[in-house]
C-alpha cells in the first residue's frame, strides 16, 4: 500500500492554517516517525492519512488513486489504514474490553463466531486477553491504549497510524508498547507514528519526518535527521544521546557509519577500548 499527500493545505474553521503544502509519500514495510512540537501539524498530518480530515487543498492519494472521499470509499480505506489517537479515552468507549474491540468487526459484518475468533486473537497477541470482560473505564491508561491498539489492529491494516502512542505512560508499559510496535511490524504492518521521545525515534524509526508550524522540513533517514544542527535548533529539538556519543567519541577516531542501536554503540566504544588498550600495551 502506497499512500501520498500532495501539496496539501489544511485550514481549521478557526482560521488555523495546521498543514501548509505538505507533499509526502509513505512507503509500505517502512516504520516512520513524525517528530515537531505541539502545534507542529503532526496530528493533523495522522487525521488525514485515515480520511478523518480531508485537504483544504491538495489531494491523498492511496495506490496512485485520488481518495474520494464517498462513504464506502472511506470505509475502505479505514479499514486499511487503522488511526490510534494520543488519548484513549477518546477512543475506547464500549462498556467492556472485547465490546470494544469487537466494534469494528461487527461493523464490517463478520458472522459472531468471526467476531469472536478475530477478537480472541487479537487480545491474547497484545497480552491483554486476561481482561477482555473488564469494564473498559476500571482500566489504567497503559491497558487503553493497548485495547485502542487492539481495536485498530483486529482490522488487521496494511498502516498503522499511531498519535504518541506512549504519551503519559510509566517506564513499564512505555517498554511494553515498544515491544507491541515491534511484534506489529514484523507481522508487516507499516507504522507510522508521532512522538516526542528524540531517542526512541532515532533508534526505532527506518524514517524521520520532521514538522514545524505546519510545515514538513525534512523526511529522511534517522542520522541524517538529527546530525543536522541547524534543522534541529530551528524545531526546537535535541540530538539524540546516541548520536552526541558517535560525534564525541566514535566519530573522531575514524569510525564512520553512525550506530543505529544502543548495543551497536556499546560495541563501537569496547572495540575502541581495546585498541587502546592494545597500543599501550605494545
Amino acid at each position: 500500500m502506497l499512500i501520498e499527500l500532495k501539496n496539501v493545505f489544511h485550514q481549521y474553521a478557526d482560521g488555523n492554517l495546521a498543514l501548509k503544502d505538505i507533499s509526502v509519500t509513505i512507503r509500505e514495510g517502512k516504520k516512520i516517525a513524525i517528530l515537531g512540537n505541539n502545534g507542529a501539524g503532526k496530528s493533523t498530518l495522522l487525521f488525514h492519512l485515515n480520511g478523518l480530515l480531508k485537504p483544504t487543498t491538495g489531494q491523498l492519494f492511496i495506490d496512485n488513486k485520488p481518495l474520494n472521499y464517498r462513504k464506502k470509499t472511506l470505509m475502505d480505506l479505514r479499514k486499511r489504514v487503522g488511526l490510534v489517537f494520543q488519548d484513549p479515552e477518546s477512543q475506547v468507549f464500549s462498556p467492556t474490553v472485547f465490546e470494544d474491540v469487537a466494534y469494528g468487526p461487527r461493523n464490517l459484518g463478520l458472522s459472531p463466531n468471526d467476531v469472536q475468533r478475530v477478537v480472541d486473537e487479537t487480545l491474547t497477541w497484545l497480552g491483554i486477553d486476561n481482561i477482555k470482560d473488564k469494564p473498559t473505564h476500571f482500566l489504567s491508561v497503559g491497558q487503553k491504549k493497548r485495547v485502542a491498539i487492539a481495536g485498530a489492529l483486529v482490522m488487521e491494516p496494511q498502516l498503522l497510524v499511531m498519535d504518541e502512542p506512549t504519551a503519559g505512560l510509566d517506564p513499564f508499559y512505555v517498554k511494553t508498547i515498544r515491544q507491541i510496535l515491534g511484534d506489529i511490524h514484523q507481522k508487516g504492518t507499516t507504522i507510522l507514528l508521532s512522538t516526542h521521545d528524540i531517542n526512541f525515534a532515532y533508534e526505532w524509526a527506518d524514517e524521520i519526518i520532521i514538522m514545524n508550524g505546519g510545515e514538513l522540513l525534512c523526511h529522511t533517514t534517522p542520522y541524517e535527521a538529527f546530525q543536522d544542527k541547524n534543522l534541529l535548533n530551528k524545531c526546537n529539538l535535541e540530538q539524540p544521546w546516541m548520536i552526541e556519543l558517535y560525534h564525541s567519541i566514535c566519530k573522531p577516531r575514524g569510525i564512520e557509519i553512525p550506530p543505529k542501536t544502543t548495543d551497536e554503540l556499546q560495541k563501537m566504544i569496547e572495540g575502541l577500548t581495546m585498541n587502546s588498550y592494545l597500543n599501550i600495551d605494545s
